[in-house]
């Protein structure tokens, strides 16, 4: 028999092996059924890309029997002609087409929206000192896509995507009840509710050892946009059983911006930035991180933010960033794949984990987060990144991204009366420049102290005297959630 070698480093591996030596990616005994062309691992039926590889599987290379999507009330499915849509854009030919390939491919792909393409946002307009914001916009600028089993992806309008794959095939979740888990949507469990469009998002329900978990995506305003370019990610785990279960969550995003797969992230509460895997717990877990398409804060490209605090958001127990560990990644991948430390190789994940708890029978747990696009309010060599609206007594991050940073820079963060600095902050604070980039940040956790509609924060760089500013609105709490009084 032939010697085995690592699909990822070419190193050869011992017959038997379950992980390369060197890289430690995973050597899986080939099935009868589909084989990447490029690099001879197993795909899973319908995959669109190889976990090992990346490489794209075409439609024409032998495959295992398809997933075939069910029947879905009011989506569009793969194969499936949308006139009204086709009508508006023009794309018919082009649509037929698509629709074609999807189909040879067995993979179904599900629209949760159908905007008009607009201009991705670059840089948030900042209007003058104490003037409010303008209202939030309304009209879609990113499209939600999912498959069959309800991976979800995302892409811009104009067709940028914000995920590895824009249906989402890179990406998993998987639910833990009692220690033993399963990714939402395989073959381990049953769907109550199959992926359907409701509204101007879309819905699946599935059940795995008595545990219901209803999965929710939705559009809505970017908080550091005020566009409709977000997605709202809900999970409603449900415990239908007789007896209480231990009950978790594991969330891992294939992330992309454009072509880039590696970007380095800007991690809300941090001095630098990150291009090394982390492992952060409990209160070390940010607000957001914030990644940009290109290093230049006057033109940064687009724009993502995974945002985890703030407003109905629930903070993860657990945030991963590391290399990419595979679209059916197991739980727990963060040593397989190099452990902390090490680089992700221009290819990104961000895993999401909130922590067994105890859920009674008919007792339901909620976990949302938001992933969509981001916005900065850019001036000379400084981009300012701000929640455009914060509820009042909240607290939330800063971050103040700096150009071509130097050793002897210093910052500092001026506020409005009805924003604070937190008890641990100070308004000035030295440049932390990084090693081989042309930028690095600073941030600021604060708290919002009253209710205003034009909360003006502005930042300068020092000695250059570089400034940047960005107003925000500050809602009253205790209408839609209690007001949380800061001694």
């Amino acid at each position: 028999m032939a010697m085995q070698s690592c699909p990822r480093c070419g190193t050869p591996a011992r017959a038997g092996a379950k992980f390369c030596g060197n890289c430690r990616a995973p050597l899986t005994p080939a099935p009868s059924g589909a084989m990447c062309p490029k690099c001879g691992q197993p795909v899973r039926a319908g995959a669109k890309f190889c976990s090992a590889c990346r490489h794209p599987l075409t439609p024409s290379m032998p495959t295992l029997p398809s997933r075939q999507p069910a029947p879905v009330a009011d989506a569009t499915q793969a194969g499936t002609i949308n006139w009204s849509y086709l009508a508006r854009h023009g794309l018919i030919a082009g649509t037929l087409l698509l629709c074609m390939l999807l189909s040879l491919s067995g993979v179904g792909v599900y629209d949760v929206t159908h905007p008009a393409p607009t201009a991705t946002p670059l840089v948030v307009m900042t209007p003058a000192p104490g003037t409010p914001l303008p209202p939030i916009s309304t009209t879609p600028e990113v499209i939600v896509r999912i498959d069959s089993i309800g991976r979800f992806g995302l892409s811009t309008t104009a067709g940028k995507k914000l995920t590895f794959d824009a249906a989402g095939e890179t990406n998993n979740t998987r639910v833990q009840v009692d220690g033993s888990n399963a990714i939402f949507g395989a073959g381990d469990g049953s769907f109550t509710t199959r992926p359907q469009m409701r509204g101007t998002g879309m819905i699946a329900t599935w059940s795995y050892r008595g545990i219901e978990t209803q999965q929710q995506v939705t559009l809505t305003a970017g908080a550091t946009t005020r566009r409709t370019d977000t997605m709202r990610i809900e999970y409603a785990l449900t415990n239908r059983d007789a007896r209480a279960h231990q009950v978790a969550l594991r969330v891992m995003l294939d992330t992309l911006i454009g072509g880039d797969d590696g970007v380095p992230f800007l991690i809300a509460g941090e001095s630098a930035i990150t291009t090394r895997a982390k492992d952060l717990r409990g209160a070390s877990v940010p607000d957001y991180i914030q990644a940009l398409e290109y290093p230049n804060v006057a033109s940064p490209g687009t724009v993502v933010n995974l945002t985890m605090r703030g407003g109905d958001a629930t903070p993860p127990d657990r945030l991963v960033l590391a290399y990419w560990p595979g679209d059916n990644a197991e739980w727990e991948y963060l040593p397989r794949v190099g452990g902390v430390g090490a680089g992700w190789g221009g290819d990104s994940s961000a895993g999401l984990y909130y922590d067994p708890k105890p859920l009674a029978p008919n007792e339901t747990r909620t976990l949302i987060f938001y992933y969509g696009l981001g916005g900065v309010a850019a001036s000379g060599k400084l981009g300012l990144t701000v929640p455009l609206e914060v509820m009042e007594t909240e607290t939330f991050t800063v971050i103040l991204i700096v150009m071509q940073p130097q050793a002897n820079q210093r910052v500092t963060l001026t506020l409005p009366s009805a924003i604070a600095f937190d008890a641990s902050e100070t308004a000035t604070k030295n440049v932390t420049p990084t090693p081989g980039a042309s930028f690095t940040q600073v941030s600021w956790k604060l708290r919002a102290k009253i209710p205003t509609n034009a909360a003006t924060i502005s930042a300068r760089l020092d000695p250059e005297g570089d400034t940047a500013t960005q107003t925000i609105n500050i809602q009253p709490c205790g209408i839609t959630r209690p007001c949380s009084r800061a001694p």
